[in-house]
């Protein structure tokens, strides 16, 4: 078990989850590495644009008053003349200068400003892709889109994640609840197992062994209903846009990605 399969593992739990609150979690998540960043980093890091500022206009006053001087000698201003000229550009820079380095002091003395900022944000991006939802009873179908941007973007990113997951069983397992069959249903359970006998068995292939998802309908945004791994036999029922639909042995009916089972007519 690596790194990957445990991150894989947990994108498949999340999956079970609704989108808001999966959001809620790898952004907030985000949100901390940014915090921790930034309490690494700061002061230096907001500080060392103003040290540039004042390292780049020093030297442009400096230019300034050396070509001032130049002028006013060909010119043929009086040396005193000359000197209380160019001392006043070098005492404008370095007013401004010293404007500079109490900034620099003053965004030093701030430590906590970006963390309001950042939770700030944070609850901002949770809003706007929990937006549509909270939207949906309220405004008309066709202005929905308007207010979906965010989750759309958020939607399209986590995609591919979801995705990836297919071939992994969650993290973490459910408890298991047991519940009495009555001899009806028992009855009812051996006639299906019966009449599957004919049909095309399949069984998880080498991506899939080591977990699978079977989901409620054919998308990987469709809830879980069970994971399944190792030697697990299903019964065929039909496909759809890569996705088959299946037959536990229990008599659970459910979707997996194609490229997760074998034995499929055309495969032979």
């Amino acid at each position: 078990m690596n790194g990957a399969s445990i991150k894989y593992g947990f994108w498949a739990q999340m999956a079970m989850w609704p989108m808001v609150m999966r959001a809620a979690i790898i952004i907030g998540f985000l949100a901390i590495c940014a915090y921790i960043l930034l309490r690494i980093l700061y002061p230096g890091i907001i500080c060392q644009p103003i040290r540039f500022l004042d390292w780049l206009l020093k030297g442009i006053f400096w230019v300034a008053a050396r070509c001032r001087e130049q002028l006013l000698i060909l010119s043929g201003v009086p040396y005193l003349q000359r000197a209380e000229r160019i001392n006043r550009i070098l005492a404008a820079g370095d007013h401004l200068s010293t404007k500079l380095g109490m900034l620099k002091s003053k965004v030093a003395r701030k430590k906590k400003g970006f963390v309001g900022l950042i939770l700030i944000l944070y609850m901002g991006i949770i809003l706007l892709i929990a937006l549509p939802d909270l939207l949906r009873d309220k405004i008309a179908d066709q202005y929905l889109p308007a207010f979906s941007v965010v989750r759309d973007w958020y939607s399209h990113w986590e995609s591919n994640k979801l995705e990836a997951a297919e071939g992994f069983a969650p993290l973490f397992k459910d408890a298991e609840k047991t519940v009495p069959q009555t001899t009806e249903a028992i009855e009812t359970t051996e006639s299906e197992v019966e009449e599957t006998d004919s049909q095309i068995r399949l069984t998880l292939s080498k991506k899939g062994w080591g977990g699978a998802n079977i989901r409620e309908e054919a998308s990987a945004k469709s809830g879980i209903i069970v994971s399944i791994s190792g030697e697990v036999e299903l019964v065929y029922i039909g496909e759809e846009n890569g996705w088959v639909n299946v037959r536990l042995e229990d008599g659970t009916e459910g979707w997996i990605k194609k490229n997760l089972v074998e034995g499929l007519l055309e495969e032979n």
